[in-house]
């Protein structure tokens, strides 16, 4: 069953990367801002208080991307743009945004489609512990490891800006 798995993860990936070369060819427009929360499951922490002030007080076109229906329909009843992640104006939306709003990972919009874009990770609060590149042992090294990193870059985007 592992096995099974991983090759349909591998497929997935193929499929993710070509989104990935995609998103290199369609312009960004620096108006259009993208927003997510742990993983596309939540509509909570700064990136959802930052969303909701640019919404209020800005001129940006500020979406919310989730993996939760149930999330969507409530920032939706809010009156604010949000989207199911693999919806097709999810989709358009991620690939024209100049910038990418997160608390926990690129994953929290889809990294497949972030090539050119700017992330800013605003985390869920203040870090007291060891996070990310601090942690020993994050940053794995070996020729399988570089290899993926060179096959599939999208699962290795860097933020713009971390506050």
């Amino acid at each position: 069953m592992a096995i099974g798995k991983l090759i349909i993860t591998r497929f997935a990936d193929l499929g993710h990367l070509g989104l990935y070369l995609l998103s290199y060819l369609i312009p960004r427009k620096k108006n259009v801002w993208v927003f997510g929360s742990w993983f596309g499951q939540n509509y909570s922490d700064n990136s959802k208080y930052f969303f909701e002030y640019v919404n209020q007080f800005t001129s940006i076109k500020a979406i919310w991307i989730s993996q939760n229906r149930e999330v969507v329909k409530s920032i939706q009843s809010k009156g604010y743009k949000a989207f199911h992640y693999k919806s097709m104006k999810a989709a358009y939306y991620i690939s024209i945004a100049k910038v990418g709003v997160v608390s926990c990972a690129p994953h929290d919009i889809a990294s497949y489609s972030l090539a050119k874009m700017k992330i800013i990770n605003l985390w869920h609060g203040t870090a007291l512990k060891k996070i990310m590149h601090d942690v020993k042992g994050y940053e794995k090294s070996g020729f399988v490891h570089e290899l993926h990193r060179f096959l599939f870059p999208f699962k290795f985007i860097s933020f713009s800006m971390i506050s």
